[in-house]
């Protein structure tokens, strides 16, 4: 009779591993299909039942000891425990090396990859550094400070950015854009300590004026300043079906004795009966814009106007390089 209980034990414990197994293989299958198809919300979901132990517990109740059952991940993939070879060198110093699961390793950094992709920096963050920990997949330390740092959490980021850095072994594009972003978080702290601000409204004459007003940059100098603006008077093709207060122009004003002097419209070729705005002028005077049309809101170009003599050339629209149609 203890026999058979015994049989019935091992044969349910057998089960339990087999449906474990199986269970986790579906589950890595899934997951490679959705982060294939860019669908981390789902491929996380997956790969972090893989890595989670006591998973199936929740989903199967087996009899006869059922935490015999908890299998682990190294022992579905067929991974040795941990082998530890000692030898001694030279000066009789004890070196171990270790063999670790690639299998293992390479569902963690999907799990974080996954994570970080769906915008879940806070979990992303967690598996990072366990990758960083683990020293396998060298640009974990790089991802590890984005996630820290896209939770604002700067002074962290910071440290994890500047490990990465200066251990040199990731990528050579990844350490240096975590060079430049090692600055952004020595600015981001800067920025936290608030500092104190006085605004106050310009006039409604020269700047606020109109239906619509924005995009103020000083002009060559700060005795002068372009801006955009919507306000009667501006570039219009059929002033009978137009009207100007509803179309952006580009205008400029001049400060003489501590006022701003009334608003010039450039007039054309810059503005046209379309909308002008967001103006910059570069030091050897060339003006760079936007322009769009109400037909296509969701379409704008930039343009390059030059001038001689303070008289401007036809705008010319920049290139493909720069001006993606549709945005």
């Amino acid at each position: 009779m203890l026999n058979k209980k015994l049989i019935s034990s091992f044969v349910f414990l057998l089960l339990g591993f087999s449906v474990v197994a199986k269970s986790k293989k579906v589950w890595i299958e899934l997951a490679d299909e959705s982060y294939a198809k860019r669908d981390y919300a789902n491929a996380a979901i997956y790969y972090s039942k893989v890595l989670d132990d006591t998973t199936v517990l929740r989903s199967y109740v087996l009899p006869y000891e059922p935490q015999l059952v908890n299998l682990k991940l190294k022992t579905l993939f067929k991974v040795p425990e941990l082998q530890v070879t000692k030898r001694k060198d030279s000066t009789n110093l004890v070196k171990e090396d270790l063999i670790q699961s690639s299998k293992y390793d390479f569902i963690l950094y999907r799990l974080a990859q996954s994570y970080r992709l769906n915008f879940d920096y806070s979990h992303a963050a967690d598996q990072y550094k366990i990758c960083v920990d683990r020293k396998v997949y060298l640009d974990a330390g790089y991802y590890y400070g984005l996630a820290l740092m896209n939770q604002k959490k700067y002074a962290e980021a910071l440290k994890a950015f500047d490990s990465y850095v200066m251990e040199k072994a990731g990528s050579d594009s990844l350490i240096s854009i975590a060079a430049k972003k090692e600055v952004w978080c020595y600015f981001a702290l800067d920025t936290l300590v608030p500092v104190k601000a006085k605004l106050r409204l310009k006039d409604s004459l020269v700047f606020n004026r109109g239906t619509s007003n924005f995009a103020t940059m000083y002009y060559l100098s700060d005795q002068k300043v372009i801006f955009t603006s919507s306000r009667r008077g501006g570039v219009v093709a059929d002033p009978e079906k137009q009207d100007s207060r509803y179309f952006c122009d580009l205008y400029y004003s001049d400060l003489e004795d501590t006022i701003w002097q009334r608003p010039v419209n450039f007039g054309r070729p810059v503005n046209t009966s379309l909308h002008e705005g967001s103006g910059v002028f570069t030091p050897d005077e060339v003006m760079l814009f936007t322009r769009w049309s109400d037909n296509n809101r969701y379409e704008a170009f930039i343009y390059m106007a030059r001038t001689t003599g303070g008289k401007f050339y036809e705008a010319m629209k920049l290139g493909a390089n720069i001006n993606l149609p549709g945005y």
